[in-house]
């Protein structure tokens, strides 16, 4: 049953949006976008509501690094020079080398906050009578601070004068200001902080900028991305990363950049605007000097793309709407079904994408009582038939799994039906939002994507017998021949609407149920893949894989037939080899339980063997021209 809208166009308007966010609701995140959804959540209150300065962040900082023992600012009463810092060394280490591991490790991770710490610190111990800021303000070339909810700078950052990187990530800056920035800085980085107007970022800025990285902000087509062009700070740059904000405009952005003649890198990755299949076109053409576009280096042919117009427009998105591609490349080792007479045996995939749905309510879930048995002797039958299977030790096949519930009207989007084989491909599948919405699209490569392999016992439509003619139905026919003569006692019949004959499903099972962890896909890769498998040490969540699983070439033992089975081990008269099991799994036929897996990108990859449990092999794409 759908959603049914009053004619309120306000009304309307409301309901719409509570549809769409009850999608958010309900969809799952992938573990890298969670951390990022909970940021909010895990935000101290108190400094939400105060000012959290860069003056009260460095002090915090080099107070709890090594600098934090000696510098005079924070031992004010202690006497300094350099035989006094060499003596007290000397017990720092005692103290720091009596610690337990752990902590001593967390003690020196306090130093990260700038490279080269260990020289700068042992050239302050011994050339430098009293250690102090001022040393600090002079030999810091580095400076990282993360995630201290940092939400103001101020002027002392200007005290770094030799400063030429800064990383001021995971901190929660508004609206920075570029004057307050060192004048030699040339790397700046703000990832996930809260910046979503760039006016003051971009007035006087270091001229010897050349990396600008904002990604995971607040950026969209408000932002004031012509204030990149009118600026004149920009000469040097020659990397942006504007990745994983809501920026839609594409042709803003180009346009905003345009006149960056020395840049060579930029990174739009995970905006609403990547997904638009002339995303790589559009800004090859526009942005020739690039020789990077979201971390990968521009080729010769990537260039020779087809023209996107002389101007600014996009392709015709008719012709060319936004869609996720999901491919199944193959599913691998499903034992056979049972042979039963009359009965067809389907497989397909399901995809639980809520954010691409349509804008309705799912019916209730109701039982597929087809083909059920209701005979109880029936029903004994097969439990002793089960238990006869148990004595003879046969491990239960998959497709003895019960009956499942079905939904009517399910969500889920599926794949065409395939029949059985060793390995079963499917087609792609091409799934459009029904909205033509970038971000809905953008947000499914941030999601824990839901998957199952489904299999189905079809009964194929039966056709109706025939009624033999008899000796009544001539009878009535001389009846009505009678009647017809007689005008008057004519009878109208309604015409009887014969109904088609329909397949009847008579057993839903679920073979596989598992998750993928997706992230963005590059626009230099097709999709972005994942490799699941139905062994008990390897998690629902799939394997993330490094490069194409659609290039493997799989083979049969027995070569381009089917799989020899090996000979079994009979067990002689005195037992041996009676407990010796040909089938048993062995850890080198499941995938290591890496974090990712590499296969090479190239079109000829040596023939392998098939895995002996369930594999199954997705990747998800988007639609470029």
């Amino acid at each position: 049953m759908g959603v049914k809208f009053a004619a309120d166009d306000s009304v309307e308007s409301e309901l719409i949006t509570i549809c769409r966010q009850d999608k958010y609701d309900s969809n799952a995140w992938s573990w890298e976008e969670t951390i990022f959804k909970n940021r909010p959540k895990s935000r101290s209150a108190f400094l939400a509501e105060h000012v959290v300065s860069f003056n009260k962040v460095i002090n915090e900082v080099v107070r709890k690094s090594f600098f934090g023992t000696f510098l005079r600012y924070f031992n004010p009463t202690h006497e300094q020079n350099t035989e006094i810092n060499g003596d007290k060394l000397v017990l720092f280490n005692l103290i720091l080398n009596s610690l337990e591991v752990p902590k001593r490790k967390l003690a020196e991770s306090y130093n990260r906050f700038t490279e080269g710490f260990d020289e700068m610190f042992m050239n302050a111990i011994n050339h430098v009578n009293v250690i102090d800021f001022d040393y600090l303000y002079e030999q810091i070339k580095t400076l990282r601070i993360m995630s201290y909810e940092m939400n103001t700078l101020d002027g002392r950052i200007g005290l770094f004068k030799n400063l030429q990187v800064l990383v001021l990530s995971g901190n929660w800056l508004t609206e920075p200001e570029g004057k307050v920035f060192p004048r030699k800085l040339i790397f700046l980085e703000l990832f996930a902080n809260d910046v979503s107007q760039l006016e003051k970022l971009c007035k006087k800025l270091p001229k010897k900028l050349r990396y600008l990285g904002l990604g995971r902000n607040s950026l969209n087509e408000d932002s004031g991305f012509h204030h990149v062009f009118r600026s004149k700070n920009f000469n040097n740059l020659r990397c942006i990363d504007f990745s994983n904000n809501d920026i839609y405009d594409l042709r803003g952005v180009v346009r905003s950049l345009i006149d960056l003649n020395n840049l060579k890198g930029l990174s739009l990755e995970g905006n609403p605007c990547w997904a638009l299949p002339n995303y790589k076109q559009l800004i090859l053409k526009k942005l020739q000097s690039l020789l990077f576009l979201d971390n990968t280096e521009i080729l010769e042919t990537d260039k020779a793309t087809d023209d996107v117009g002389g101007g600014f427009e996009f392709m015709n998105l008719d012709s060319n709407k936004p869609a996720l591609i999901f491919n199944c490349f193959r599913i691998i080792s499903l034992p056979p079904p049972p042979k039963q007479k009359g009965i067809q045996h389907f497989f397909h995939i399901e995809i639980n994408l809520p954010l691409l749905e349509e804008l309705n309510i799912p019916d209730n879930v109701e039982e597929i009582d087809e083909g059920e048995p209701t005979d109880k002797k029936s029903k004994k039958g097969e439990k002793k038939k089960k238990e006869k299977k148990g004595k003879k030790g046969k491990e239960p096949s998959v497709y003895d799994a019960p009956n499942e519930k079905e939904i009517k009207n399910n969500p889920n989007f599926k794949t065409e039906r395939q029949t059985y084989n060793k390995m079963i491909e499917f087609p792609e599948l091409t799934i459009e939002s029904p909205e033509d919405d970038l971000k809905a699209i953008r947000d499914c490569f941030r999601s824990k994507i839901n998957i199952k392999i489904i299999y189905q016992q079809i009964q194929p439509p039966q056709k109706p017998k025939k009624e033999k003619k008899g000796k009544k139905d001539k009878k009535n026919k001389k009846d009505k021949k009678g009647k017809d003569d007689n005008p008057s006692e004519k009878v109208i019949e309604t015409p009887i609407i014969k109904k088609e004959p329909t397949e009847t499903v008579l057993k839903r099972i679920t073979i596989g149920n598992f998750f993928c962890d997706l992230h963005p896909v590059n626009w230099s890769d097709d999709s972005v893949d994942f490799y699941w498998t139905n062994h008990p040490h390897v998690d629902p969540v799939a394997i993330p894989v490094e490069g194409s699983l659609k290039a493997l070439n799989y083979q049969a033992k027995g070569g381009k037939g089917k799989e020899k089975e090996p000979k079994k081990e009979k067990p002689d008269k005195k037992g041996k080899g009676a407990d010796k099991v040909d089938d048993e799994i062995k850890p080198e036929d499941v995938p290591p339980p890496s974090s990712r897996l590499k296969i090479s990108k190239i079109d000829e990859i040596p023939p392998i063997g098939f895995p002996k449990t369930i594999t199954c092999q997705v990747g998800f794409g988007l639609r470029r021209c």
